[in-house]
């Protein structure tokens, strides 16, 4: 038998919607979150290479559970709306769910390694999904998490869905901090 290794890099093929060449709201919170302190940097170690690789399988993991997960919730994810430009600022919400009410929700799909945590507490988790919520005029959002260790007591993956209502308040001062930092990234 012969075996040989072809890649260590997962590269997923469908990541969701095209994204424009503009600047992108996740843009715009990964350099204000570096900025204040609320999302760290990784360290480099001694082999920059291979920490590039791991993190982009993290990201790759990340997306291709982030895409089953759309598909195995179905409905409860509404339409995925595709890239949304809104004060020159790109923004691509996983889902819009309609009501016969004429209400829309905004639908999150998170995939992550973190410990299961109260997700107020993921500051760019709540700035993009308020982005989002105010861009498509609504205060609420449903947000599905897989905590893939949950809480590592042992690791074990866990499935949570939030059902979030942000203040008009909320919305307007996180969209109004998003439009005074767009020039970070611009």
């Amino acid at each position: 038998m012969l075996i040989t290794k072809v890649s260590d890099i997962l590269s997923v093929e469908d990541k969701g919607p095209t994204r424009s060449g503009g600047v992108h709201l996740s843009s715009i919170l990964n350099a204000v979150g570096l900025k204040m302190g609320f999302i760290r940097t990784s360290k480099a170690g001694k082999d920059a290479a291979a920490n590039d690789i791991t993190r982009n399988n993290y990201f790759e993991t990340g997306f291709t559970v982030e895409r089953m997960l759309e598909l195995a919730l179905g409905d409860r994810v509404g339409i995925r709306p595709g890239e949304i430009i809104y004060d020159g600022i790109a923004c691509t919400p996983d889902g819009i769910l309609f009501s016969p009410d004429g209400s829309v929700t905004v639908v999150e799909i998170k995939c992550t390694w973190m410990s299961v945590r109260d997700p107020a507490l993921i500051w760019k988790w709540m700035a993009q999904i308020m982005g989002y919520c105010y861009v498509l005029a609504t205060h609420d959002a449903d947000l599905h998490v897989l905590w893939i260790n949950g809480d590592y007591k042992p690791p074990k993956p866990v499935y949570a869905q939030y059902h979030i209502v942000f203040s008009t308040q909320e919305l307007t001062e996180n969209w109004r901090m998003v439009l005074n930092n767009k020039g970070l990234v611009a």
